[in-house]
């Protein structure tokens, strides 16, 4: 069965699913697809029709995301590089010195506050896009799959 790229082939799924912990009624869940969905296209005589692109794509990307958070949760500070090298010109250097010079900063610590104010405004724009994302599936009927 041709998959795409990105996407877990149907047959590696309850494997997936194995190696995370997970199960069928997880992926469900998770995956905002019916259990006898995604039964009918994991069975190994599932005809075509039955294994479309558009569920293969909700189960993989529903793996594909618990892995990459359970990932990142193992992911400690010791992992952090320790420092970064950020080129700029003498011009744009001179804008950051006299910026920190206004805040009452040194260079390095008006850096780490900025970069920690972009931080906070990406998670802010995040929590937005999943509350967006919940209330756009809660508005959604349910179709039959």
């Amino acid at each position: 069965m041709p998959y795409f790229l990105g996407m877990i082939p149907f047959e590696d799924i309850d494997k997936r699913l194995a190696g995370i912990g997970k199960n069928r009624k997880w992926l469900a869940e998770t995956s905002g697809k019916s259990e006898s969905a995604i039964r009918s296209a994991l069975a190994k005589s599932a005809p075509p029709e039955r294994r479309s692109a558009s569920i293969q794509k909700a189960l993989s990307d529903a793996i594909a995301a618990y892995e990459r958070d359970q990932a990142q949760k193992k992911m400690t500070r010791e992992d952090l590089p320790t420092s970064i090298a950020l080129p700029f010109t003498q011009e744009q250097f001179d804008l950051m010195q006299a910026a920190a010079i206004c805040a009452k900063m040194t260079v390095t610590e008006w850096m780490i506050h900025e970069l920690n104010m972009c931080g906070e405004v990406w998670k802010a724009d995040q929590r937005r896009k999943d509350i967006v994302e919940a209330e756009r599936i809660k508005l959604l009927p349910k179709r039959p799959v």
